[in-house]
């Protein structure tokens, strides 16, 4: 019996994102998780329920190969035996400890670069102390996204627990069905809304070429929830429509146009692929055109409704083009029950444990976290400098507080 289910595999083309936002073939874009578990765990209960995860979940066992003449593909192999990596932090206080876990998550991105290996994958367990331990989950953003991560975290969990979770559709299916679409009636039908959603669009952001500066996924700002969630149920508006909208006119304030196009990441899971691990994440295209006589009171709601009349075209994913930024939101929580027997786990929001590479677009990451909001960004150096980060920052807050508290039109924003 061969070990591999399929031998190759070509990726549909909306998964074209990721690989067009990766430089060379020798590194990859990374995503991770991480849990701190107060209390006792068994080892032994620990190796297996991962190992059930690997068994369970065919995108935990994608492998990347490369042919004779260097062309990199994708093999599914039918079983990848779990080898548990267990780690003791350094450190007399947790500030040196959580500085230690943060080098050793470094390493573990350095070593994941180079992706021609036996696993997309690394899992480890850190020893905080007695009865206290971090698991971090570190994937390539091709067999994993955000909500994938924590997935995972989560039917470790559920088999450390003996739990049966239901099974949904694999992976290998999801990726079937994508190029099944690429070429239906339906799919031919979205690819020309989109073109024509994208029509006399101007990219205004013009990349390097050659050598090339590189950022991590920093923290940018924060800013506190309850007066802006005030705002936003009074005006019948989610909290994400009223960030993509201030990125909007944030990007419009500081490059000085009013046509502006964000890629919106959506990793929400439904139907037969509801608890379905692999990178799922759609994208919607939200275009919006400012009228600079308008209140920005008016703009957020009129940001919103175009954001409803793109939605329907979510299937897409990032086949999307032109497109410079990105925005991804999150309610970034484990959900309350998570437990490892009678040890509770608690998400880590640590940003020293992300990693990110040089990619021809702008991502802000927007973790909703109890009251605040904190805002990461993934971005290019020579494009993004320290000014004209200082620049986004300083509209992006001035944005909700016109909002929130002083309303003006957008021309007067432009000129604060």
């Amino acid at each position: 019996m061969s070990k591999y289910i399929v031998e190759r595999i070509k990726l549909p083309s909306q998964l074209d994102y990721l690989i067009r936002v990766t430089p060379g073939d020798r590194e990859c874009l990374s995503t991770h998780a991480a849990v701190r578990i107060r209390g006792k765990v068994d080892k032994a209960r620990f190796e297996n329920a991962v190992q059930r995860v690997i068994d369970e979940n065919d995108a935990m066992r994608f492998v990347v190969k490369r042919t004779d003449d260097g062309e990199l593909y994708y093999s599914v192999l039918r079983q990848i035996s779990f080898e548990p990596v267990y780690c003791k932090l350094m450190g007399e206080t947790e500030e040196e400890k959580m500085n230690d876990l943060a080098s050793h998550a470094e390493k573990i991105y350095s070593r994941a670069d180079d992706f021609i290996k036996d696993k997309m994958w690394d899992i480890v367990l850190f020893e905080m102390g007695a009865e206290d331990n971090i698991l971090f989950l570190r994937t390539n953003h091709i067999i994993s996204d955000g909500e994938s991560n924590f997935l995972i975290i989560g039917k470790i969990a559920a088999a450390y627990n003996g739990i049966e979770v239901p099974r949904s559709g694999s992976y290998l299916e999801y990726l079937e069905e994508l190029r099944e679409f690429d070429s239906s009636p339906e799919g031919q039908r979205l690819m020309s809304n989109w073109d024509e959603m994208s029509r006399g669009y101007k990219p205004f952001i013009t990349y390097p070429t050659g050598e090339r500066k590189r950022s991590g996924l920093t923290h940018m700002f924060t800013l506190d929830i309850p007066e802006l969630a005030k705002y936003a149920r009074e005006h019948r508006i989610s909290l994400f429509h009223l960030n993509l909208f201030c990125l909007h006119a944030s990007i419009s304030a500081v490059f000085n146009t009013t046509d502006t196009v964000i890629c919106i990441a959506n990793g929400i899971r439904s139907g037969r692929y509801a608890s379905t691990v692999g990178f799922l994440t759609n994208g919607t295209m939200s275009r919006f055109k400012i009228d600079k006589n308008k209140l920005m009171s008016q703009l957020v709601l009129e940001c919103r409704n175009n954001y409803f009349n793109a939605d329907k075209h979510l299937k897409m994913g990032y086949r999307i083009s032109p497109c410079d930024f990105q925005i991804s939101y999150q309610n970034y929580a484990i959900p309350p029950k998570m437990m490892f027997d009678h040890a509770k786990a608690e998400v880590i929001t640590d940003m020293r444990l992300s990693h990110s590479i040089s990619w021809d677009i702008m991502v802000m990451a927007v973790f909703e976290i109890n009251d605040k909001l904190m805002f990461s960004g993934g971005y290019d150096e020579d494009i993004y400098t320290p000014e004209v980060l200082e620049k986004m920052k300083k509209y992006y807050i001035a944005a909700a507080d016109c909002l929130t508290n002083n309303d003006k039109t957008f021309e007067e924003f432009c000129k604060l």
